[in-house]
């Protein structure tokens, strides 16, 4: 069998999130999940994205997309407006579903990858819904942990690929995922990682390689922008 793709760190991956109206439940029974699932599955083969993790609450899911072809909005657009449809009509309701437009978050680097393919499962646990995330079956860590068989549209070797081949990987994967239950935001603990030191040469890297803003690195070092911005004017570039 080929080895499946493995994440691709671009500015087509992204960390996607939607909630329902009012925080109102979109997934009811486990018939409007499957519906989900089946939904996704088709934009997934239509827009040939990569699905790497995803998690359905109550209220919200959550995904891990590599979109190729630079197509989120169109996809999002194609997901949510046909989920829509089809729990309205399941339910006989009319009105919108989801609250507002979808949000996504870049995934810039492999350790903000590393840490979303972590944060997504363990959110059922964070909430109470289960005690591990093996006992959530509205997640792709059943399918990536070795658990289940996974769907076809969605691509574990991607994640699997850190943790290395076979069962081996798994239970990496298991054990990575296991060791993140304090983390809540999945961009500062990977920008905390690839910040080293924390100096300003480390920042202007990480800016330079990654684009990460600097609000975003000030927040994953706990300190206001304008103070960050203040000290990397006062200490300049230094020169080769």
């Amino acid at each position: 069998m080929p080895r499946q793709p493995r994440l691709r760190s671009t500015d087509h991956l992204y960390h996607v999130t939607a909630r329902g109206v009012a925080r109102r439940e979109i997934f009811r029974s486990d018939t409007d999940g499957r519906v989900f699932l089946s939904t996704l599955g088709e934009v997934i083969a239509e827009r040939r994205w990569h699905c790497h993790c995803y998690c359905l609450m109550p209220n919200h899911f959550h995904l891990l997309v590599d979109t190729p072809r630079a197509d989120l909005l169109e996809g999002m657009r194609d997901l949510n407006s046909s989920y829509a449809t089809r729990f309205n009509t399941a339910h006989e309701l009319d009105g919108h579903v989801f609250q507002g437009r979808y949000g996504s978050r870049p995934v810039r680097s492999d350790p903000h990858a590393r840490e979303v393919s972590r944060y997504i499962p363990l959110n059922p646990v964070r909430a109470g819904l289960c005690q591990e995330p093996g006992g959530w079956p509205w997640s792709s860590y059943q399918a990536t942990a070795g658990l289940t068989r996974p769907p076809a549209w969605l691509t574990v070797g991607g994640i699997l690929g850190w943790f290395g081949e076979g069962e081996a990987g798994r239970r990496g994967y298991r054990e990575f995922v296991a060791g993140g239950h304090g983390i809540l935001d999945p961009e500062a603990a990977a920008l905390r990682e690839l910040l080293a030191d924390g100096q300003s040469e480390d920042i202007r890297r990480v800016q330079h390689e990654y684009g990460y803003s600097v609000r975003a690195i000030a927040r994953a070092l706990g300190v206001h922008h304008s103070t960050l911005a203040e000290r990397l004017t006062r200490d300049p570039p230094k020169v080769v």
